[in-house]
């Protein structure tokens, strides 16, 4: 007699033993969409080829979390966020790397 087993459904229960163990000793939350890891909120964009990473949630978290009070002025950057980074022009000649 041969048995042959489906590969997503043997895998399906491999995953939901290893779920079920973990549940004997921890309280666990599973997020089956991938949406969320670590604190993390992930985008997936596939047919757009990238994915976003955010983190979002969590600096409100953990300003509260650590009691963080505002600072009693307002702390700005001496520069716009635009001059931090220069967009680079591909293809274009650079004198410093000719």
């Amino acid at each position: 007699m041969t048995v042959q087993l489906d590969a997503d459904q043997y895998f399906d229960k491999v995953i939901e033993h290893f779920f079920s163990e973990l549940r004997k000793k921890y309280s666990i939350a599973v997020d089956e969409t991938g949406s969320t890891y670590l604190g993390l909120t992930i985008n997936w964009e596939y047919n757009k080829g990238y994915v976003e990473i955010s983190v979002s949630d969590n600096v409100p978290k953990a300003l509260a979390k650590f009691n963080h009070k505002l600072p009693p002025c307002p702390q700005h950057p001496q520069h716009p966020p635009h001059h931090l980074w220069t967009q680079p022009v591909y293809g274009q000649k650079n004198a410093v790397w000719s």
